[in-house]
């Protein structure tokens, strides 16, 4: 069990703990809310968009830079060492 525990979390954080990790997983990147996801529709539209395309950009690299499965790593490792 701790095995297969540290090896899911081992993967997890190789796969998410890359830059741009976070963003390039649809099952996990961190999307505009509904109403602005609406608005940028229509900014598209027009041209004016980028700044909600940055939001977005900026919600996942700090995401990523405080990326919690890290963190849950280096406590399991922690506790498998004893």
């Amino acid at each position: 069990m701790k095995d297969a525990l540290k090896v899911g979390t081992d993967n997890v954080v190789t796969r998410l703990g890359t830059s741009g990790g976070l963003s390039a997983d649809d099952a996990v990147r961190i999307t505009l809310p509904k109403s602005l996801r609406t608005a940028k529709k229509w900014l598209d539209k027009v041209g004016m968009a980028d700044g909600l395309t940055d939001l977005k950009q900026k919600m996942n690299e700090a995401a990523f830079r405080e990326n919690p499965a890290k963190r849950t790593t280096e406590l399991l490792q922690k506790v498998f060492a004893r």
